[in-house]
């Protein structure tokens, strides 16, 4: 046995403990976006319905206002601004077209 390493009980213990946190973290994480998934799925069909209405009600492209609400973020990111808007997202969408 010369040359053969045998781990030994510790380190054979902090493996499984490494396997089992995994373990335990990868479910974790399943049970949440499973619990998440619906509300998610909401509010994205939300955004983009409300997205829709106002290029329609203002006529312009769904894709020329995703565009200019690209630059807004970038805008926003770039002054250093992080928090969320006072006021929901028709305002804004609002006030950009005013823009």
């Amino acid at each position: 046995m010369a040359g053969r390493l045998a781990p030994n009980r510790e380190t054979t213990c902090f493996c499984l403990l490494g396997v089992l946190i995994a373990l335990y973290m990868l479910a974790g994480a399943v049970i949440f976006s499973s619990l998440e998934s619906p509300a998610e799925l909401q509010a994205h069909q939300l955004w983009e319905r409300r997205l829709r209405d106002f290029s329609h009600e203002h006529k312009i492209s769904c894709e020329d206002l995703k565009h200019l609400l690209c630059h807004y973020e970038e805008a926003r990111t770039v002054s250093g601004e992080s928090k969320a808007e006072p006021f929901g997202t028709s305002q804004v969408l609002s006030i950009l077209w005013e823009l």
